[in-house]
């Protein structure tokens, strides 16, 4: 179980915290609060999660140490909401992280869906410093509240009645005009020389199909049980480059309830979100590709999940790394344009979105604004359930679902 680490981390965090704070900002208070905070930890005989969620006993150090984190947890959460988000120091996103870690560890109320909450701000809001103990404690929470809410078994989650979507093997038609290129199960070699290493994209067939996540992903009862308390960014609007879009953050299930079995007037997307991080348990539902381990670097691929009604939308954009997109429930259209069409495309000239273009729906393009981008040449595809496309760097895509649906990008390099 995480060790909280206070001897080796603690000390130097704070100590560079304070330091900070009488430099560049009014934090004479903070800085007396960690000081005292730091003196309590010390004392604590226990240092682990697992051992202070168990402790019967509250003893003193540990309601010293839990008073001072709600203090330190307040001013920290002021500051996190002064101004723009983009402008907030990264030492109070450190230190709002840290206590939040402390204040949960310290608290004697033992209530698990409260301490799942602010820990998973203290991931969204927070910066990467205690970014794995964090973690490791929403784990074993998990791990504590699993044993008292049994899982649905495999009957439950295959009635009809609690599917997302319901089962159809066969695509949607008339969609694809210009079909992308298709195998099945290719081999690292063949994948490699003739699709990675040239960068040409390819829809692959058959790798996915058996994941356990293809069945479970569809279910509503399993969704609400394994993460429904858990809290996630939700993106309001039609897309990201829409004037009316927005973000809100939410808990899983209200989003299930409110944008995926509801009929909302406006769209609700959990979009490239790290969820199977925050949720670890979900890693159990799938596979890493073992195209990803042809990375430059040996490192693993970064695993965002994309979970959203029908018509949501990606515009047209690229990414920097090589991507493996997995459809795992319902159906997407997805549109490529290959690097050496970019100036039919209208990139944004703007350092925020400078890799999506300023057509925000091709389906609906003012040609009199764009008129280069009817001659851009393009490829498209569907993917369906168990499906995987292969998106090279710098590759335009565009996808829009045509359904309920829930994806999954592996980022690597």
């Amino acid at each position: 179980m995480t060790n909280l680490a206070i001897d080796r981390l603690a000390q130097r965090e704070i100590s560079h915290w304070q330091t900070i704070l009488q430099k560049e900002y009014d934090g004479q208070a903070a800085c007396f609060l960690l000081k005292k905070l730091l003196k309590e930890l010390r004392t604590l005989p226990r240092i682990t999660f697992a051992e202070l969620w168990n402790e019967q006993e509250r003893s003193c150090s540990v309601a010293n140490a839990h008073k001072l984190a709600k203090g330190l947890l307040t001013k920290s959460w002021e500051e996190l909401h002064v101004g723009e988000w983009s402008v907030v120091p990264q030492v109070w996103r450190e230190i709002y992280a840290f206590v939040s870690l402390v204040f949960v560890c310290t608290d004697v109320s033992r209530d698990i869906e409260e301490a799942s909450r602010l820990l998973d701000l203290a991931v969204l809001l927070g910066t990467e410093s205690w970014k794995e103990d964090i973690l490791a404690c929403l784990e074993y929470l998990e791990s504590v509240r699993t044993g008292y809410v049994s899982l649905s078994s495999d009957t439950v989650l295959q009635q009809q009645a609690h599917r997302l979507v319901v089962d159809s093997c066969i695509a949607p038609s008339g969609v694809v005009k210009y079909p992308l290129s298709e195998r099945h199960r290719p081999s690292l070699e063949t994948f490699f020389n003739q699709y990675m290493k040239p960068q040409r994209p390819l829809l692959i067939k058959g790798v996915a199909t058996e994941w356990p996540c293809i069945k479970r992903w569809n279910n509503i009862v399993y969704w609400k049980q394994i993460a429904g308390n858990r809290l996630v960014p939700i993106e309001i609007g039609s897309s990201y480059m829409s004037e009316d879009w927005s973000q809100q953050l939410m808990k899983l299930g209200d989003f299930i309830d409110k944008y995926i079995i509801q009929s909302s007037r406006r769209i609700g997307y959990l979009a490239q979100h790290p969820l199977l991080e925050q949720v670890p348990s979900l890693m159990n539902d799938i596979q890493i590709p073992e195209y990803c381990y042809l990375s430059e670097t040996n490192s693993l691929p970064r695993i965002h999940i994309w979970f959203g009604p029908k018509n949501t939308r990606t515009p047209l954009h690229y990414d920097a790394q090589h991507n493996l997109f997995v459809q795992v429930v319902g159906w997407k259209y997805i549109r490529l344009y290959a690097p050496g069409e970019s100036s039919k495309l209208y990139p944004s000239e703007g350092t925020l979105h400078k890799n999506t273009s300023l057509i925000d729906d091709i389906e609906q393009v003012d040609t009199e604004k764009y008129p280069d981008y009817m001659d851009a040449v393009y490829q498209e595809c569907v993917v369906g359930s168990g499906d995987m496309l292969y998106i090279p760097p710098g590759y335009w895509h565009y996808v829009k679902a045509l359904d309920k649906s829930i994806s999954l990008s592996f980022w690597w390099t």
